[in-house]
């Protein structure tokens, strides 16, 4: 579809993200910069930031992100994504906690909306857990695995909660499991949260 039409804005975004979920972060950081210089949207920008973040080019991530939520700024995704962002880099524990917290409100609300969306309460668990509340976080990730307990993304989101709060042997096995439904390895091994575990952990 590229080569017929080479500054398609969706075509680039598409591919941009094909590229991403196959670990080719440089790849898919081109297609989305092709991408806004045709038309700067959200979307874009957004996976632009993670494409970025999985690069371990975090201040370039912070700056995808916050242009995303000049955009919108409604999406919990990306204020918790910025907040990940700022939680891996040394003096912003005060600036992640407080955006974690927005995302943390945004994501309540949603989940009180219908609280049959797995990723909602996924994403809340790792929120909780990146700010220290254990007992929510586990009840929010619990609450996911119930609901969709044979989702890569969820079992992977799971274990990172557990990694962080602590209980390493659960989160082994969840990654495991997450592995074996599908979820990309290289997804773990640029995830900084990861780190410590794959490094006492042959998988």
């Amino acid at each position: 579809a590229l080569s017929l039409a080479p500054d398609h804005y969706s075509v680039l975004v598409n591919l941009g993200s094909a590229q991403n979920e196959l670990g080719n972060a440089n790849e898919a950081i081109e297609l989305y910069n092709r991408a806004i210089d045709i038309k700067p949207s959200y979307m874009a920008y957004s996976n632009l930031g993670t494409a970025n973040s999985r690069a371990q080019r975090y201040e370039e991530a912070i700056i995808a992100y916050k242009k995303a939520l000049e955009i919108d700024d409604s999406d919990w995704l990306v204020w918790g994504n910025l907040a990940i962002v700022y939680s891996w880099r040394d003096g912003m524990d005060q600036l992640a906690t407080d955006t974690f917290e927005h995302a943390i409100e945004l994501a309540e609300a949603a989940r009180k909306e219908n609280q049959r969306v797995a990723y909602v309460h996924s994403d809340l668990g790792l929120y909780y857990a990146k700010i220290g509340d254990t007992e929510l976080a586990l009840q929010r990730v619990s609450t996911a695995l119930s609901l969709s307990s044979d989702s890569a993304e969820i079992l992977a989101a799971a274990a990172e909660v557990h990694e962080l709060v602590g209980q390493r042997g659960r989160a082994i096995e969840l990654l495991k499991k997450s592995l074996d439904q599908g979820f990309p390895k290289h997804r773990f091994e640029s995830n900084p949260d990861f780190s410590n575990l794959l490094a006492e952990t042959s998988l």
